[in-house]
């Protein structure tokens, strides 16, 4: 379910960065609706998360990664400055890295690649 929350996240803010709405438009007021949603949903997400887990939330980096992205976004959604809101907006764009937490397959790719990183730095090195 979050999975799909992620990448419907990410379409909107596609469609947004395409339309590129002016404020006080009609779809800058649709977009912003729909991005206070997505975060109010994420955030009780990351909540709940913290709730369940208690102690064990901490041990883990991607509990940390989702906590960082959902803060940015509750703090782009309080930033009225135009030049933040669009480098905080910027940083909503992580939030479709959290479907790799979500997806274990892609979980496990990932971090195969990264600890092979330094075994084939080495390799590269010594070639």
């Amino acid at each position: 379910f979050v999975a799909c929350l992620i990448v419907g996240n990410f379409i909107v803010s596609a469609a947004e960065s395409q339309i590129n709405p002016l404020p006080g438009d009609a779809s800058y007021e649709s977009f912003k609706n729909i991005d206070l949603a997505f975060t109010l949903v994420f955030a009780a997400e990351v909540g709940l998360n913290m709730f369940g887990n208690g102690r064990r939330f901490a041990d883990d980096g991607w509990n940390w990664f989702d906590l960082l992205v959902v803060l940015i976004s509750l703090v782009a959604l309080t930033v009225t400055d135009v030049s933040s809101i669009k480098t905080l907006r910027l940083m909503r764009a992580f939030r479709l890295v959290r479907i790799v937490k979500r997806l274990s397959s892609l979980r496990r790719l990932i971090n195969a690649i990264t600890a092979s990183i330094a075994p084939v730095v080495n390799a590269m090195i010594i070639v």
